[in-house]
């Protein structure tokens, strides 16, 4: 007869059996047959001892099965937990014709000490109601609400033993509007448009004044429908002023926090992009960089490694670049590079001449020519294979520099110039931006900085999000961006419509208009549109107390039902 492994659970049975199906059927039977006899083994260890330790082991089973059943609402429980909870069970339940013992009064003790914790009550009286686990398990957000509104019906009724029925009822009204109101008034204290996941980040990063139309998550119905009348109200006449600047707002300290990433180390924070600010920035880099200003760097590194490394750059047959291509760029490195090094006497009778060092001056402007023509390149619509080859080459050989660079400085000049050049590149990007046709006196919206953004990244580091700036561009593509192109039109129209009515009867155009304009001003302004982004100062803080304290006023609903009821 063959023999056949079989496993139970976490048990493994060797079986003798005709077939497999058999074998299966056989260890199965046997495992409940060991499990059953291991369960009675413990449940009679369970029921020893003195009334106090059965009364404190009654509990403590009870409260343990409210926590599997509370486990089972958000994850399966293992064989384990169900092995545990049989075992709570038969002991509660105890031998058939048995009265009252010691274990069922601790259980019903900790039953009730249950109801008096605020939420585990209310989920424990949930799960006690087939409509309320219904909502549980279809509705999480009403849960709670059901929960409340079956604990308030319980306690209600125990306190109300004339009228029951009319006092479950009130209760159970009296414990949800209490919970109700709680959760309500924490809402409204925490913000009633939730922002999205792109507009949290915008304002970590200093875009604190966004309308509640741009920080509502497009993701779902009620932030579309907030975004697309925010914006259609652009259009009405006066008012739609009011919420045009709000946006504004946001525009202009979303360009506030990207100038604000190209100030170097030293240099001082600006207000926003204009060729004033520009003009600042150029000369917090010259000041900057002029730590190089009295460093030699020497040429050790440049016969050692550096030489051979720009060689390979350039020799490189994966940019199959041409022959006259490499020409230009090792001439360029010769004229502006190379040559620049001062040289000394060596050997014997100092007949020998070698390169010596490059002052840092020197260094700083071949760096400086070097990004010319890397601009240079990039900005061109269309590149030749050649000029896209020394393009790399020349990116390449930037870095390689850079690292020689920060290599022959003293440790605290290379951390200072490595912040420096990151504010640089930015600086450079931004410049970009501010160079547009549509720019004006050094300014930039989110979109153009975007647009250069995609255009100094390559296409592979701007798909994984490592573009300079790409932090606050890719939210701001999302938030900032309007959804309904705005020409103009539907608010002329608006105007003439408005003005024409208010001509044909002031008496009522005229309050309309100041309404209107009055209250659009109120609601964008910038505390109102903080607050209902719950932005505002403590205004979390309250918002967590008042929704911590919403179970007791559930208590109060309840307790007020259960007066009525009296």
């Amino acid at each position: 007869m063959p023999r056949f492994k079989v496993n139970v659970e976490d048990s493994s049975y060797q079986v003798d059996a005709p077939d497999e199906r058999t074998a299966w059927a056989w260890a199965n039977a046997e495992h409940r047959k060991l499990e059953k006899g291991a369960q009675q083994k413990e449940v009679a260890e369970m029921r020893e001892g003195s009334a106090l330790e059965r009364f404190g082991r009654g509990a403590g089973s009870s409260l343990e099965n409210i926590g599997y059943g509370l486990k089972g609402l958000v994850t399966d429980l293992s064989p384990e937990d169900k092995r545990e909870i049989a075992i709570n069970k038969a002991f509660l339940e105890g031998e058939k014709g048995e009265g009252i013992r010691a274990e069922n009064i601790g259980a019903f003790a900790a039953d009730v000490g249950s109801f008096l914790v605020p939420g585990g009550a209310a989920i424990k009286a949930a799960r006690a109601l087939p409509l309320a686990a219904k909502l549980a398990s279809k509705a999480p957000v009403l849960a709670p609400l059901a929960g409340e509104a079956a604990l308030g019906a319980g306690l209600s009724a125990a306190y109300a033993p004339e009228d029951r029925g009319t006092a479950a009822t009130l209760g159970g009204i009296g414990g949800a509007a209490g919970y109700g109101i709680g959760r309500a008034a924490s809402r409204v204290a925490g913000g009633l448009v939730r922002p999205s996941e792109q507009a949290k980040e915008l304002q970590r990063k200093g875009v604190k004044d966004l309308t509640i139309g741009q920080a509502a998550d497009q993701d779902t119905l009620i932030g579309k429908f907030i975004r697309r009348t925010e914006e259609a109200a652009q259009s009405l006449p006066f008012a739609g002023r009011a919420i045009s600047k709000a946006r504004e707002r946001a525009d202009d300290q979303f360009a506030k926090a990207a100038m604000n990433k190209a100030v170097p180390p030293g240099g001082k924070p600006v207000e926003g992009p204009s060729r004033e600010a520009f003009a600042q920035l150029k000369k917090d880099f010259d000041k900057a960089y002029s730590v190089l200003d009295d460093v030699e760097l020497p040429a050790r590194d440049v016969n050692r490694y550096l030489g051979k490394q720009i060689s390979d750059i350039i020799e490189d047959p994966a940019k199959e670049m041409s022959k006259a291509a490499k020409r230009d760029i090792e001439r360029f490195l010769k004229d502006g590079f190379y040559d620049k090094f001062t040289f000394k006497d060596v050997g014997p009778d100092q007949k020998y001449r070698v390169i010596d060092s490059i002052t840092g001056k020197k260094f700083k402007k071949f760096e400086s020519d070097l990004n010319a023509k890397i601009r240079g390149l990039i900005n061109r619509q269309f590149r030749t294979a050649d000029e896209q080859a020394k393009l790399d080459s020349y990116l390449q050989i930037d870095e390689a520099l850079t690292q020689y660079r920060n290599l022959n400085v003293p440790t605290d000049v290379a951390t200072q110039l490595r912040q420096t050049d990151a504010a640089y590149a930015n600086f450079k990007t931004l410049e970009r931006a501010s160079s547009y046709i549509a720019a004006a006196e050094g300014k930039f919206t989110p979109a153009q900085l975007g647009r250069a953004v995609r255009a100094l990244t390559p296409q592979s580091r701007f798909a994984r999000r490592e573009g300079l700036l790409q932090d606050l561009t890719d939210p701001a593509s999302t938030v900032l961006k309007p959804m309904m192109p705005d020409s103009g039109t539907a608010e002329r129209a608006f105007q003439i419509g408005a003005l024409g009515g208010t001509v044909a009867n002031p008496m009522v155009g005229i309050p309309a208009l100041a309404g209107t304009t009055l209250g659009a001003a109120g609601l964008y302004s910038r505390p109102m549109q903080r607050f209902l982004l719950g932005g505002g100062s403590r205004q979390q803080a309250i918002s967590e107390a008042l929704r911590g304290a919403s179970p007791y006023l559930g208590f109060t609903g309840a307790y007020a039902g259960s007066e009525l009821a009296q």
